[in-house]
């Protein structure tokens, strides 16, 4: 599914590489089914690859945890 939003084979293996790489890209096959536009993937995406990365920063290494600091409960 990332393939037909990024033409960059660099661009998807780094988002298949971050840790939340999967979680990822099952969001972009709901923003896709749910009729999202494509610039709100574009914006989104780029996002999650950051919070993933600053979370990983952090010493976080689960699903639950990551969770904590996306400020959401």
């Amino acid at each position: 599914m990332l393939e037909r939003y990024f033409i960059k084979p660099a661009t998807i293996d780094r988002i298949r590489a971050n840790w939340l790489g999967s979680q990822i890209e099952c969001y972009v096959e709901w923003l896709d089914s749910e009729g999202y536009a494509e610039r709100n993937i574009f914006r989104r995406i780029p996002i999650l690859c950051q919070f993933g990365d600053f979370v990983q920063h952090q010493s976080v290494s689960d699903l639950e945890s990551a969770i904590a600091y996306s400020g959401s409960t």
